[in-house]
């Protein structure tokens, strides 16, 4: 069974990757979020999918990922982005 992980998966296009890859009854899909209470349209497109596993955090979430894969992840798709106004118009500082 291929394993999944989405980081950023609340909304938007990583919303649609969680939907599409539980469709697949052979896949597990992590969806890491940062506000699962916040995600109420993946946590409605969960309750339709068995194999859809919430988990609150971000990318350090990776120990949550491995304990329940036995330590494997086959796929990871990250798609968190962080915007503000000043990282808009004057970029990062790195």
């Amino acid at each position: 069974m291929p394993s999944y992980t989405v980081v950023g998966a609340s909304r938007g296009i990583g919303l649609e990757y969680v939907s599409q890859l539980a469709s697949r009854s052979d896949a597990m899909v992590f969806a890491i979020v940062r506000n699962p209470e916040g995600s109420t349209h993946l946590k409605d497109v969960a309750m339709s999918s068995k194999n859809i596993h919430i988990i609150p955090g971000d990318v350090g979430a990776a120990k949550q990922v491995s304990e329940i894969t036995g330590g494997k992840l086959d796929y990871l798709i990250h798609n968190a982005a962080s915007t503000n106004v000043n990282t808009v118009y004057k970029g990062f500082d790195d």
